[in-house]
């Protein structure tokens, strides 16, 4: 019986650990900065004037403000997800941007290094599971403090992207804001920088970091699930459907 009951107990402890984990939690600032004048050369081309006055207004604070984000990780999984706070200043003509341009939770498999969220375009609802980019970094000799852990520095490119990522090996956990990851350290700053006409430039560095004991990662359920490439040709539809309303003059409430 004595047997038994410690068998009962190790079963117990193992099952705690299956379904707590160690991990951390990372508090993010993001701003973003582009060129202003060239997108705004961009929107000078729309026909609806209501847009042009709105997305002209937005323009002005855009790289003024900072953005809070949450990444929860552990070894085996991670999610990262846009913080939101009431702007008192949504008003006078403020935008909230992120990397990817979504504001959905992304919840990662680092495992098997997929990704799922879910993201609204338009008035559509979406669910999307895919790979996670694989990214070649290529690790600097270059080091600095970021919250007084000691971080290295690593490139890659995305694309027309180029990535600068800091990363602290003491904190070892494959991730990163927004499924950046491979790296063998948690990534506590990062900068993308976009090789297009608006040269958008996205900074986000940790302003936080929490370790804890008992992490519960939960995915979510998807019914349809598609691509991140099949997603991209749904939103180039509706975006073209979009401007074909706008050259015929069509402008909505």
């Amino acid at each position: 019986m004595k047997k038994i009951g410690t068998l009962l107990i190790l079963l117990l402890s193992v099952t705690t650990l299956i379904a707590q984990e160690k991990g951390i939690v990372v508090n993010y600032s993001q701003q973003i900065k582009f060129d202003l004048e060239k997108a705004k050369e961009e929107i000078a081309n729309s026909q609806n004037k209501r847009v042009q006055s709105m997305v002209n207004s937005a323009l002005a604070g855009v790289s003024k403000n900072t953005y809070p984000f949450q990444l929860i990780t552990t070894v085996n999984s991670s999610t990262y997800n846009r913080i939101e706070k009431i702007d008192n200043r949504q008003n006078e003509g403020t935008v909230t941007l992120s990397l990817g341009g979504e504001s959905t939770p992304k919840y990662i498999d680092l495992n098997n290094k997929i990704y799922y969220q879910k993201v609204k375009n338009f008035d559509e609802e979406y669910e999307i599971k895919d790979s996670l980019t694989h990214y070649d970094w290529k690790i600097t000799r270059e080091a600095k403090k970021v919250l007084g852990f000691d971080c290295r520095k690593a490139t890659a490119k995305d694309g027309k992207k180029d990535i600068i990522a800091w990363y602290a090996p003491k904190l070892p956990y494959k991730s990163g804001p927004d499924g950046i990851t491979g790296l063998p350290g948690l990534i506590l700053e990062l900068t993308i920088k976009s090789n297009n006409k608006k040269q958008r430039v996205a900074h986000l560095w940790a302003t936080d970091v929490q370790i804890k004991e008992n992490i519960n990662i939960k995915f979510p359920e998807f019914e349809n699930p598609i691509t991140q490439k099949d997603f991209q040709i749904k939103r180039e539809e509706m975006f073209k459907k979009f401007k074909e309303m706008q050259s015929q003059g069509v402008e909505k409430d």
